[in-house]
């Protein structure tokens, strides 16, 4: 009987440890998936503050790109600046470099246009009083615009024979465009005699 009660007591005794070890697995299950949820919520905490530090990151990295272009934008402006300042001292230097050089030669020239001017002129004043004229002096009218002289040919005479338009060049100087229209007009006889009559 003895026996029979130790083999109970034993049997008790496996079956409390077995409970007790059930439980024991039961708590560190238990134990082991609350800190499997701790380790999984910290772990989505990580993802989160690592996308954080991505999306922060990528921030500093658009202001850096923003502030560097900017600094080069204002570098490059600062060397145009530079560069075309530079370009126009040149410019202005070489001018007044080309201006001394050429100014005698300019003036030189102005005068001696400005002497062919003046002597043509005087010229086509004095031609009909020169010995080389083919007319009668008195028969000559200058007019200056649009051509110089009109030689009413014989007229101080008493004897008009033909009225002429006469334009006096020297050298080689050729006729403008307002003194061809004006030959054009008279060869082509598109000339007239009108009166005016103002008032009774």
């Amino acid at each position: 009987m003895n026996e029979v009660v130790i083999l109970v007591l034993l049997l008790a005794l496996a079956v409390i440890a077995i409970v007790i070890l059930i439980f024991l697995c039961w708590q560190l299950q238990f134990q082991v998936g609350a800190r499997a949820r701790d380790l999984t919520h910290i772990q989505a905490q990580l993802n989160s503050r690592n996308d954080e530090v991505i999306q922060f990151q990528s921030q500093v990295n658009g202001l850096a790109q923003q502030q560097f272009a900017a600094w080069r934008d204002r570098e490059i402006q600062v060397i145009r600046e530079e560069l075309h300042e530079s370009i126009m001292e040149q410019a202005r230097n070489a001018f007044q470099q080309w201006q001394m050089e050429t100014e005698a030669n300019i003036r030189a020239d102005a005068i001696k246009q400005s002497s062919a001017v003046v002597s043509g002129k005087v010229t086509e004043h004095l031609m009909p009083y020169m010995g080389v004229f083919p007319y009668n002096p008195k028969d000559a009218r200058f007019l200056g615009a649009p051509i110089d002289l009109i030689v009413f040919n014989g007229l101080s005479e008493g004897n008009l024979q033909d009225i002429i338009f006469l334009e006096v060049k020297t050298g080689a100087s050729s006729l403008s465009a307002r003194e061809r229209q004006i030959r054009d007009v008279i060869s082509n006889r598109r000339v007239s005699w009108r009166e005016f009559r103002v008032g009774n």
